[in-house]
């Protein structure tokens, strides 16, 4: 199967708030996408027949494989901001999957030997799922697990420096490492309050350290992760609207202040 290029960037953007249309131009031809937000009803033409879907937003489109597009349909909402569907536009006109994803809008696009598949973390627990397009028309969803990040040696801070700490959080090498310091239930929570970044692990004196946020929640909730250079050591740290800062792990020197200043909200 011919993987063509992405139509946005690989890790998936917020939808647009408004209506619009789109032309995606396929091999088969062109497929118009049109959005009403009267009735939060995507409209997908081609060949004289159109097709809708339930949408908050116009559709964003992530990718395109031979004559099949990838699209983003928005619920309007944070607990579950939206699901996924492949329209593909074939002779008898168009043809859509049911709905699909893990209710995360971000992922990965990537191509594997069955077809495209569409990477994402799970909501509320560790984990990642893929969800395949096949010849067929069919979604296979595969669970994917925790990955490796590569680190040989997680007690190396500096080998974790250029990560995101949602990365260092979700890598399998340093689970057990986390698992020694905090229960099952507060990892999963740090994860998930740690998805959306703009920073990766640097140095701040003794200590490795970034910081993420909960996706569309950035200002109730947040976590962070600070790695020891001299031990080897984490700290990791938690910090909600609603119950104030959590430190977990005991630091072998003074706190860095990425962690200080999140773990007081700022």
């Amino acid at each position: 199967m011919k993987f063509a290029a992405f139509l946005c960037s690989a890790m998936l953007a917020t939808p647009a708030f408004a209506d619009g249309t789109a032309t995606i131009d396929l091999p088969a031809g062109p497929v118009e996408i049109s959005h009403s937000s009267m009735d939060f009803t995507a409209t997908l033409t081609a060949a004289g027949q159109s097709l809708n879907l339930e949408s908050a937003y116009l559709p964003d489109v992530i990718g395109t494989s031979d004559n099949s597009v990838l699209i983003f349909l928005s619920t309007g909402g944070t607990g579950c901001p939206g699901t996924y569907a492949w329209v593909t536009r074939e002779a008898g006109g168009l043809r859509a999957t049911e709905p699909f994803g893990t209710c995360s809008d971000i992922g990965e696009l990537q191509q594997t030997p069955d077809g495209p598949m569409l990477v994402m973390p799970r909501l509320g627990t560790t984990g990642t799922a893929g969800y395949t397009l096949l010849s067929d028309g069919r979604i296979m969803e595969t669970e994917l697990g925790l990955k490796s990040a590569g680190v040989s040696d997680p007690t190396d801070a500096d080998a974790w420096i250029g990560m995101a700490a949602y990365d260092v959080f979700s890598a399998a090498e340093m689970e057990p490492v986390l698992l020694s310091i905090m229960s099952w239930e507060q990892l999963e929570e740090v994860r998930n309050s740690s998805v959306v970044s703009g920073e990766t692990m640097t140095a701040e004196g003794d200590w490795i350290a970034a910081g993420g946020c909960r996706p569309h929640m950035c200002n109730e909730e947040r976590s962070g992760i600070a790695i020891s250079r001299k031990t080897g050591t984490p700290i990791v740290a938690h910090w909600s609207k609603d119950t104030g800062g959590t430190l977990y792990g005991t630091p072998d020197t003074a706190v860095p202040n990425r962690i200080r200043s999140l773990l007081a909200g700022n």
